[in-house]
Protein backbone atom coordinates (compact mmCIF):
# COMPACT_ATOMS: atom_id res chain seq x y z
CA UNK A 1 0.00 0.00 0.00
CA UNK A 2 1.29 3.30 -0.95
CA UNK A 3 0.89 5.60 1.13
CA UNK A 4 2.50 8.78 -0.08
CA UNK A 5 1.60 12.49 0.90
CA UNK A 6 -0.01 14.74 -1.38
CA UNK A 7 -1.34 18.49 -1.54
CA UNK A 8 -4.80 18.95 -0.57
CA UNK A 9 -6.56 20.54 -2.96
CA UNK A 10 -9.93 20.25 -2.30
CA UNK A 11 -10.73 22.67 0.33
CA UNK A 12 -14.27 21.54 1.21
CA UNK A 13 -11.97 18.62 2.83
CA UNK A 14 -10.50 20.92 5.52
CA UNK A 15 -13.12 20.34 8.01
CA UNK A 16 -12.09 15.96 7.95
CA UNK A 17 -8.42 17.44 8.88
CA UNK A 18 -9.67 19.53 12.11
CA UNK A 19 -11.81 16.79 13.22
CA UNK A 20 -8.89 13.96 12.61
CA UNK A 21 -6.03 16.21 14.49
CA UNK A 22 -9.16 16.22 17.39
CA UNK A 23 -9.57 12.40 16.68
CA UNK A 24 -5.36 12.02 17.01
CA UNK A 25 -5.09 14.05 19.61
CA UNK A 26 -7.20 12.13 21.82
CA UNK A 27 -5.73 9.31 21.35
CA UNK A 28 -2.38 10.42 22.62
CA UNK A 29 -0.65 11.55 25.38
CA UNK A 30 -1.51 14.99 24.75
CA UNK A 31 -5.27 14.70 24.67
CA UNK A 32 -5.93 17.12 27.28
CA UNK A 33 -4.31 19.81 25.15
CA UNK A 34 -6.71 18.87 22.17
CA UNK A 35 -9.89 16.57 22.64
CA UNK A 36 -13.09 16.80 21.38
CA UNK A 37 -14.91 19.10 24.97
CA UNK A 38 -12.12 21.54 24.43
CA UNK A 39 -12.59 21.71 20.31
CA UNK A 40 -15.85 20.75 19.16
CA UNK A 41 -15.74 21.97 15.97
CA UNK A 42 -12.66 20.13 15.49
CA UNK A 43 -8.92 22.02 15.77
CA UNK A 44 -8.68 24.83 13.40
CA UNK A 45 -7.14 28.96 13.22
CA UNK A 46 -7.48 31.67 11.10
CA UNK A 47 -4.27 30.33 8.87
CA UNK A 48 -6.47 27.36 7.20
CA UNK A 49 -7.41 28.70 4.26
CA UNK A 50 -4.28 30.38 2.96
CA UNK A 51 -2.04 27.39 3.95
CA UNK A 52 -1.12 24.31 1.95
CA UNK A 53 -2.29 20.98 3.84
CA UNK A 54 -0.77 18.17 2.59
CA UNK A 55 -2.45 15.16 3.47
CA UNK A 56 -1.93 10.94 3.39
CA UNK A 57 -5.50 8.98 2.59
CA UNK A 58 -6.68 5.17 2.43
CA UNK A 59 -9.73 4.72 0.65
CA UNK A 60 -10.37 8.21 0.26
CA UNK A 61 -10.20 9.10 3.70
CA UNK A 62 -7.49 11.08 5.35
CA UNK A 63 -5.37 9.48 7.60
CA UNK A 64 -2.47 11.88 8.07
CA UNK A 65 -2.14 15.46 7.43
CA UNK A 66 0.24 18.35 8.21
CA UNK A 67 0.32 22.30 7.03
CA UNK A 68 3.09 24.63 5.57
CA UNK A 69 2.19 28.41 6.35
CA UNK A 70 3.88 31.44 5.15
CA UNK A 71 3.60 34.31 7.46
CA UNK A 72 4.46 37.84 7.17
CA UNK A 73 4.74 38.66 10.36
CA UNK A 74 6.08 36.77 13.74
CA UNK A 75 3.18 38.16 15.43
CA UNK A 76 1.10 36.00 13.17
CA UNK A 77 2.97 33.01 15.01
CA UNK A 78 1.89 34.65 18.64
CA UNK A 79 -1.60 35.23 17.73
CA UNK A 80 -2.06 30.68 16.79
CA UNK A 81 -1.30 31.08 20.71
CA UNK A 82 3.00 30.52 20.72
CA UNK A 83 5.33 32.20 23.17
CA UNK A 84 8.77 32.47 22.24
CA UNK A 85 11.48 35.37 21.69
CA UNK A 86 11.33 36.49 18.10
CA UNK A 87 14.83 37.24 18.38
CA UNK A 88 15.49 33.44 17.71
CA UNK A 89 14.98 33.50 14.08
CA UNK A 90 16.37 35.44 11.43
CA UNK A 91 15.20 39.33 10.59
CA UNK A 92 14.15 37.95 6.85
CA UNK A 93 10.31 38.00 5.95
CA UNK A 94 8.09 36.15 4.99
CA UNK A 95 8.82 33.01 6.27
CA UNK A 96 7.67 29.62 6.76
CA UNK A 97 5.55 27.60 9.38
CA UNK A 98 5.65 23.88 9.56
CA UNK A 99 2.67 22.90 11.68
CA UNK A 100 -0.13 20.51 12.55
CA UNK A 101 1.24 17.49 11.67
CA UNK A 102 -0.86 14.45 12.98
CA UNK A 103 -1.18 10.60 12.16
CA UNK A 104 -4.08 8.60 12.79
CA UNK A 105 -3.46 6.16 15.46
CA UNK A 106 -3.43 2.46 13.07
CA UNK A 107 -1.27 4.20 10.82
CA UNK A 108 2.02 5.46 13.26
CA UNK A 109 5.06 4.44 13.00
CA UNK A 110 5.16 3.31 9.43
CA UNK A 111 7.28 6.40 8.26
CA UNK A 112 4.54 8.73 7.28
CA UNK A 113 5.73 11.16 9.13
CA UNK A 114 9.03 11.37 7.56
CA UNK A 115 7.28 11.37 4.18
CA UNK A 116 5.67 14.63 5.27
CA UNK A 117 8.51 16.47 6.65
CA UNK A 118 10.33 15.63 3.28
CA UNK A 119 7.51 17.39 1.23
CA UNK A 120 6.83 20.06 3.76
CA UNK A 121 10.74 20.69 2.93
CA UNK A 122 10.49 20.78 -0.48
CA UNK A 123 7.27 22.78 -0.53
CA UNK A 124 9.67 25.55 1.24
CA UNK A 125 12.59 25.76 -0.96
CA UNK A 126 10.17 25.61 -3.88
CA UNK A 127 8.14 28.17 -2.59
CA UNK A 128 11.66 30.57 -2.32
CA UNK A 129 10.93 31.54 1.43
CA UNK A 130 14.32 31.64 3.79
CA UNK A 131 13.69 29.74 6.48
CA UNK A 132 10.84 27.71 8.09
CA UNK A 133 10.10 27.35 12.04
CA UNK A 134 8.41 24.54 13.79
CA UNK A 135 7.44 23.67 17.18
CA UNK A 136 8.29 19.96 18.11
CA UNK A 137 7.87 17.55 20.85
CA UNK A 138 11.16 15.05 22.35
CA UNK A 139 9.74 12.53 19.85
CA UNK A 140 10.10 14.47 16.42
CA UNK A 141 13.10 16.65 17.41
CA UNK A 142 15.98 13.44 16.80
CA UNK A 143 14.27 13.01 13.09
CA UNK A 144 14.20 16.88 12.16
CA UNK A 145 17.59 17.38 13.24
CA UNK A 146 18.62 14.80 10.88
CA UNK A 147 16.50 16.47 8.19
CA UNK A 148 18.74 19.72 8.54
CA UNK A 149 16.62 21.59 11.06
CA UNK A 150 18.19 23.53 13.68
CA UNK A 151 16.80 23.69 17.66
CA UNK A 152 16.91 27.58 18.47
CA UNK A 153 15.31 27.52 21.72
CA UNK A 154 11.85 26.76 23.32
CA UNK A 155 8.09 28.09 22.74
CA UNK A 156 5.16 27.64 25.01
CA UNK A 157 2.19 26.37 22.83
CA UNK A 158 -1.01 27.74 24.77
CA UNK A 159 -3.93 25.62 23.69
CA UNK A 160 -7.55 26.86 25.26
CA UNK A 161 -6.81 25.99 28.84
CA UNK A 162 -3.27 24.34 29.20
CA UNK A 163 0.00 25.13 27.76
CA UNK A 164 3.00 22.88 26.95
CA UNK A 165 6.34 23.70 26.19
CA UNK A 166 7.87 22.00 22.75
CA UNK A 167 11.52 22.75 20.65
CA UNK A 168 11.48 25.68 19.18
CA UNK A 169 13.02 24.58 15.61
CA UNK A 170 14.14 26.38 12.17
CA UNK A 171 15.37 25.29 8.78
CA UNK A 172 17.46 27.56 6.18
CA UNK A 173 16.65 27.60 2.71
CA UNK A 174 20.20 26.41 0.87
CA UNK A 175 18.83 27.61 -2.59
CA UNK A 176 18.49 31.07 -1.54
Amino acid sequence: MQLAPKLLTDKSRLQEIYDLRVDAYEQSAHSEFVNRELYPNGWFDFLEEDSYHYIVEVENKIVASARLSILSSFQDFITLGNDTDESLIPPERPFALYSRLVISTEYRGIGISSQIDRVIIEKMWELRVPFCIAGCRDERLDSLLRKGFLRVGEVLEIKKTKSEVAHFILIRNPYL
